[in-house]
């Protein structure tokens, strides 16, 4: 019963030390670049940047994150109803790929 309960942290523990582990053996072993001062200048292609071209869409943003949003959510409730019996994970299903298929094709025709 005890070695049972140990045995979840020990793994976890030996998977942490172990990934530390390759990361401090890579960052040793790896080429180091030199620090060019010509590397280090913004934009080395010599253009300038405007204030205009940097701005981001912000209604597409927005669109974006509501799609995350709404296949998280279907991806969680399917998730959930996964392992449970009878006709309503069924049903929940055709209605998540139902109203993905509409937003995909929806997303289409703009």
């Amino acid at each position: 019963m005890v070695m049972e309960n140990l045995m979840l942290p020990m793994v976890v523990l030996s998977a942490i030390l172990l990934v530390v582990f390759i990361f401090l053996i890579g960052g040793n072993i790896s080429q180091k670049s030199q620090k060019d001062p010509e590397k280090l200048t913004p934009y080395a292609c010599g253009e300038d940047l405007s204030v205009e071209e940097a701005r981001i869409n912000l209604e597409k943003f927005l669109i974006f994150a509501l799609y995350f949003l709404i296949f998280d959510v279907i991806t969680y409730m399917m998730a959930i109803s996964f392992f449970e019996r009878g006709i309503i994970p069924g049903i929940y299903s055709i209605v998540a790929f139902a109203s993905i298929l509409i937003l995909v094709l929806g997303g289409l025709h703009k």
